[in-house]
């Protein structure tokens, strides 16, 4: 999917603008790893999926990325999710690294509260604080490009139980690389036409539904910030280390951008 308006870069967690369109590509190609990595995986994924609670599910990984004039092409190949599992669980930064792209959405009510979900303790990141959503996945290509407002819409969707009938807005706002591991993030703005209340309610509805069918929510707890900077700096004093890397500067420049 291409994104060209108002569409910024943050590096090293600082936000700068940049206004070009961005592409996503699936090169068709599987990544290439050495005999000694796949062998640190096999024996990484054993371990740590003794209790057999994480799919090993097919996950994109970056395989180069371009810049032109007015484009940045970004071209992925296939991998699994033991291998990014293990990338960031191991602090792997080298090139055999998996370094994925993935959107990620902050939710706006229409009473102006920002809304984050707490993971639960079944995730791979128990306690983490993050926006919706996630790594792309098959679903998400359309010949050859991903659409990474598809893949955020769905996880909107799956982790909050929010409808899309209740979205005015979804809009690219931001693009980051995160130090260390170069991961890709798109992050998102998505305003809904609901109250905090409101939302509070259906989610609440929405996790008793999947509870009883079942299923564990990926959320624990839903989270409400005003949009006000005080509000947010308030927030990261208590929670700072449970937070996802992308989460205090994209909060930061939504407020400060007011």
């Amino acid at each position: 999917m291409a994104y060209r308006k108002g569409v910024k870069v943050i590096k090293s967690n600082q936000i700068f603008s940049y206004n070009k369109e961005v592409k996503v590509e699936y090169t068709g190609e599987e990544v290439r790893l050495s005999s000694r990595r796949k062998q640190e995986i096999e024996k990484f994924w054993l371990d740590v999926n003794k209790e057999q609670q994480f799919f090993r599910g097919d996950t994109f990984s970056i395989q180069s990325i371009v810049e032109q004039d007015d484009v940045m092409n970004i071209k992925l190949s296939l991998t699994d999710y033991a291998h990014y599992l293990h990338t960031v669980r191991h602090h792997i930064t080298d090139q055999e690294g998996c370094k994925i792209v993935y959107g990620a959405g902050l939710i706006e009510t229409k009473d102006g509260q920002f809304v984050i979900g707490k993971m639960a303790s079944h995730t791979a990141y128990p306690d983490r604080l993050q926006c919706a959503g996630g790594g792309l996945g098959w679903e998400d290509i359309t010949g050859r490009y991903f659409n990474v407002e598809n893949s955020v819409l769905r996880e909107v969707n799956e982790e909050f139980g929010i409808e899309h009938d209740t979205i005015e807005q979804c809009t690219p706002i931001y693009l980051m690389k995160t130090a260390g591991y170069d991961h890709l993030v798109i992050l998102f703005h998505i305003k809904i036409e609901l109250v905090a209340r409101e939302l509070l309610e259906d989610y609440q509805r929405f996790a008793t539904e999947l509870i009883s069918q079942g299923e564990k929510p990926e959320f624990q707890e839903v989270i409400f910030v005003e949009k006000k900077r005080d509000a947010v700096e308030r927030l990261f004093e208590e929670n700072a280390h449970h937070a996802v890397d992308y989460l205090y500067p994209f909060l930061m420049k939504m407020v400060d951008d007011e």
